[in-house]
């Protein structure tokens, strides 16, 4: 699991990068330094990056950075942004049609930091039918005419 963090640095301010993160929004700590060339950035004005590997899936994450130059100090912080670390999709993931007019989905139960599932599906090429289940289910059965138009 990984969160990347973007950002325009600029070198000539700037010999390294202080990335924070909060789990609340309001609490910040500090995860660390970053070096202008760990971030990416040659000698001119650009885009930097960093990836945060010590995220937890479903995990809702903020994050602040600071420039630091050993003349100035560090700058003021950028404002606070946020990002959800990405969770598996389910695996074991099964369909059987009992007849026409029914589809059967079943799925392994999902990452525990879910709170629920979407599930998006097209039939004959129409507009995706989409359910939101609580994430305790493992099975849909849905029924439709479209399933036996598709065929």
């Amino acid at each position: 699991d990984a969160i990347r963090l973007n950002w325009i640095g600029d070198p000539s301010e700037h010999v390294h990068f202080r990335i924070y993160r909060s789990t609340d929004g309001v609490d910040f700590d500090v995860l660390g330094n970053v070096s202008v060339s760990e971030a990416g950035l040659g000698t001119e004005v650009g885009p930097a990056t960093w990836v945060d590997t010590t995220v937890e899936s479903g995990k809702k994450y903020w994050y602040r950075i600071r420039g630091y130059n050993p003349l100035a100090g560090y700058s003021h912080t950028t404002n606070k942004n946020w990002a959800v670390a990405t969770m598996p999709t389910p695996t074991n993931v099964q369909v059987s049609e009992p007849n026409d007019y029914e589809l059967d989905l079943t799925w392994d139960p999902v990452h525990p930091n879910a709170d629920h599932v979407v599930i998006h599906a097209s039939f004959d090429g129409a507009a995706p039918e989409v359910w939101t289940l609580p994430k305790q289910a493992t099975r849909l059965g849905a029924t439709t005419t479209a399933l036996s138009n598709s065929r």
